[in-house]
Formats: C-alpha cells, sequence, structure tokens
C-alpha cells in the first residue's frame, strides 16, 4: 500500500463505511479460515483506517511521515487479525492497538537508527581528516594518529532537523543509538546538552549514569547509588569531591571518601589539597525580601560572629568564617573565605560583603538555605563603597 496524495486519501477515508463487532467478528472469521490475502481482510482494513490514521499520527516527526507510518500501521491490523483471541471478552480494536504500536514503534527504531548514522556522515563532512605520524619516545615506535580540522562551524539544517527527529523519537530509539548519536552530537560545534535534552533524560530513564551526571540529576544518582551502582557512586562522589553548587551539591569530603569507597576507588584523600593557597575574590552579595525573614538572617550571622568570629563592630565590620557559616548553611566545612561585612541598606535589603576562594558556593548556599529571599552576587563595589557604606540604589 502506498499513498501519493496524502490529503486526498484521508478525505476518502473519511467517508469509509464502519462496521459493527458483530460485522467484524464474521470478518474476522472468514479471514481465519481463508487466510492472510482474502476480500474479507481488506474489507477490515477499510473499515479501520481512520482509526490506524489516528493512531499512526502520534508517530509523526519521528523520521517518518504520516503517508508512510499509515500502511505500516495497515499491517499491524493485518497482523492482529490473524492473531485474534476469539475467546476473549476484549474487542478487536482495542487488542488491535497493541501490536498496531509494536509496528509503528519497530519502524520508527529502524529510522532513528538511519538517522542516527545520516547525522553522523553529515558531522564527517564538516571536518578535514589526515593521518599524522608520531615517534614513540619510548620505544622509538612510529604511532599513526587520525587527526581532523573543522572546516564548517554553523551545523546545515539538515543536521538540526535530523537532531529534531531524534529527539521526538527518543523513546522508540534503541540505547545503542541514543549514545551514538549523543557521543557524535556532544563534540560538535552548534550543539549542546540543551539541545538533546529528550535523549538524555529518556537515557537517564534507562539507567543511563553519565547521562544522568550530564543533566545533573544529582536525585537520580543517589537512587542509582542505593541500587548499587559503582558508577553512580562514582560520579556522585566528584560532585562532593569538588562541589556542584548550583544543583545543590556542596563540598563535603566525608561523604565524597565514602562513595569512592563505594566505587572501589582507592586514590582519594580528604586531605589532601587542604593547605593549598587561594586567592582572595572579593564579593558583594544582595539578599532581598520580607524584612522580618531578613531579620532572621541578621540573627543568624550575629549569633555565629559572636560564637566563632568577630560580631559587628558598628560600622558594618564584622568576621564569619565560612567553614562554620557553610557548616549552617548545607552542612559543609570545606570553603575557604569570611563575611567581613553586613549592612542593612533597607527594611527590605540586607548587603553582606566576603573575602573568599569563589563567590558561587556563598550564593548558592544563602539560595538553598533561604529560599522565600531573592539573593544576588553583585559587581565588585556594587554593594559597598571603598569606605564600607552601603548603598541602596
Amino acid at each position: 500500500m502506498k499513498i501519493e496524495n496524502l490529503d486526498k486519501f484521508l478525505q476518502e477515508i473519511g467517508h469509509a463505511p464502519l462496521l459493527s463487532a458483530d460485522q467484524e467478528l464474521e470478518l474476522l472469521k472468514a479471514i481465519r479460515e481463508k487466510g492472510f490475502e482474502c476480500d474479507e481482510m481488506e474489507q477490515l482494513s477499510q473499515s479501520n483506517m481512520r482509526f490506524v490514521a489516528a493512531l499512526a499520527a502520534q508517530y509523526q516527526n519521528r523520521g517518518l511521515k504520516l503517508e508512510e507510518l499509515i500502511p505500516i500501521g495497515i499491517e499491524g491490523v493485518k497482523k492482529a487479525a490473524m492473531t485474534y483471541d476469539f475467546e476473549s471478552n476484549i474487542g478487536f480494536k482495542k487488542d488491535a492497538v497493541s501490536v498496531m504500536r509494536q509496528c509503528l514503534e519497530e519502524a520508527v527504531k529502524e529510522q532513528i537508527h538511519n538517522l542516527v548514522e545520516q547525522f553522523a556522515e553529515l558531522q564527517r563532512k564538516r571536518y578535514r581528516f589526515w593521518m599524522q605520524d608520531f615517534e614513540n619516545e619510548d620505544t622509538g615506535e612510529k604511532v599513526s594518529v587520525e587527526r581532523r580540522e573543522l572546516l564548517v562551524a554553523e551545523p546545515a539544517a539538515e543536521e538540526k532537523e535530523i537532531l529534531k527527529q531524534i529527539c521526538n523519537g527518543a523513546k522508540e530509539a534503541n540505547t545503542e543509538d541514543l549514545n551514538a548519536f549523543w557521543y557524535e552530537s556532544k563534540g560538535s560545534p552548534g550543539f549542546s546538552n540543551d539541545d538533546i535534552l529528550p535523549i538524555l533524560q529518556e537515557l537517564s530513564e534507562r539507567g543511563d549514569v553519565p547521562a544522568t551526571d550530564a543533566l545533573n540529576n544529582i536525585d537520580r544518582l543517589w537512587e542509582m547509588v542505593q541500587k548499587g551502582d559503582k558508577d553512580a557512586a562514582l560520579y556522585l562522589a566528584h560532585h562532593y569531591a569538588y562541589g556542584n553548587e548550583e544543583h545543590g551539591v556542596f563540598i563535603d569530603k566525608k561523604q565524597a571518601k565514602e562513595l569512592y569507597d563505594l566505587a572501589g576507588w582507592d586514590d582519594y584523600d580528604p586531605n589532601e589539597g587542604s593547605d593549598v593557597e587561594w586567592e582572595v575574590v572579593e564579593s558583594d552579595y544582595s539578599l532581598r525580601g520580607d524584612p522580618a525573614e531578613l531579620d532572621k538572617v541578621e540573627h543568624d550571622m550575629w549569633v555565629l560572629a559572636e560564637k566563632y568570629g568577630v560580631p559587628d563592630d558598628g560600622l558594618g565590620g564584622m568576621y564569619v568564617p565560612f567553614d562554620i557559616l557553610f557548616k549552617k548553611l548545607v552542612g559543609s566545612s570545606y570553603y575557604e573565605g569570611n563575611i567581613t561585612k553586613m549592612r542593612r541598606a533597607a527594611a527590605n535589603n540586607l548587603l553582606f560583603h566576603a573575602e573568599s576562594n569563589m563567590s558561587e558556593p556563598l550564593l548558592y548556599a544563602l539560595k538553598r538555605y533561604y529560599p522565600q529571599i531573592e539573593v544576588n552576587c553583585l559587581d565588585d563595589g556594587e554593594g559597598f563603597g571603598e569606605a564600607g557604606i552601603a548603598v541602596d540604589e
């Protein structure tokens, strides 16, 4: 069956007569007696054409057009007719749906495989390849290495369309094809993980650790670890060892060590790097919100300063060590720096000035611990003037 004119075909099937359940049952009995190629099979197919078209439309934009999908759906109807269980209480259409879906999904899966290969070929055309010989310094043996030079920086419209089709068909695609496509696209200029988000999400659902990590899905990685996945433990250990504050993971070397041990990784030393000198970064932070909520923040800082550092000197100067502050905010003590100034610029605006090795951890820690307050990291000097006086714009 080949559809030459889709619009005309859809108009024609809209007028096709429908069969009653009894009529459909009689046709099925005749088909079972006469076999696959019979007039009754054709009649059954024609009467279900609208049903097939509606189902096939759900699989569009995954590499196949509707006029290609409808004939595949019809084949599903015919297969279902040959296997229908007359003793069941399930109507034919309900029984046929699963067979039709299987046929359509297999067709999409095969087409996605073809698209992945097409994409890889188009990617190769964006480069110039050549072999370069090197000499192994230890053995003197010559080694040939393939080199490449990017010729076309911007992907073609055809590549972008293929990417779209594969993303749409991610749920039907083979895991191997999804991983192959990710490999081709992630190193390609013009594409990012955001462009292939449905693929990464599908791989993650199937238990793929690298894809889950690429999504920064920390909760999902923990689920995998709890099921005994050593690869997930290793990826998660990296997060705790080095921090991924934006996604809610703050440096916790004890947790990192436990995860590295689960992964069978013996090379991690939680004390390594603790004496490394760091470059001072000065940052201002603005906290805006309900005055009563900001009162609580101020109170928290005063308590920490009085107990572990230097309390407010009346001019906005103070000292709250980061290792204590982060222990309170996120349960971690592995951050370098201090809050050195605090000033209430307005009833709804509290300002901090900090000296640290990086500005982002405190920003994300404050956002996490005080979710009801708007927290922003300001440009240098925007929050406090040279004399340490808060400025409210």
